[in-house]
């Protein structure tokens, strides 16, 4: 698949590759092209949520793999983002002091009306989840 020029998907793969390049760890592109209308504010906030995640793989996952998809279809943006390193107990669901990560993409996904899921248990890998419907009323 052909990785576009700009716009949401372009800015992710920027993103993705500035966090990972001097690493050994395996960076999946899986970006289909943003949708024309969408906000720059969602752009904005849903690069953010992807930077912080990948971010937080690297640091904490000791992922060998780290996997970004964005599909957009009629009506939906679906952002993910899924390593295949330790995880954590979702009980702590990252409330360890000093860490906010897990905290600031919950923040932001609900500023421009998206759905926040985490996925991830111990020896499990960790898959953050963004699912933005019908963004054109969340934009306001």
């Amino acid at each position: 698949m052909r990785q576009p020029d700009s716009g949401l998907a372009a800015a992710i793969a920027q993103v993705a590759r500035q966090i990972t390049d001097a690493t050994d760890i395996r960076l999946k592109l899986k970006l289909d092209q943003s949708p024309p209308s969408l906000p720059a504010e969602i752009e904005y906030n849903l690069v953010r949520i992807a930077q912080e995640a990948i971010s937080n793989s690297m640091k904490h996952s000791g992922a060998r793999t780290i996997e970004v998809c964005l599909r957009c279809t009629p009506g939906l943006v679906r952002l993910s983002v899924h390593d295949d390193g330790a995880g954590f107990a979702e009980e702590a669901n990252g409330r360890a002091p000093g860490h906010y990560g897990l905290t600031g993409m919950k923040e932001r996904a609900r500023h421009i009306g998206a759905e926040f899921q985490l996925a991830t248990g111990i020896g499990k890998g960790t898959t953050i989840c963004l699912l933005l419907p019908d963004w054109r009323s969340a934009s306001g």
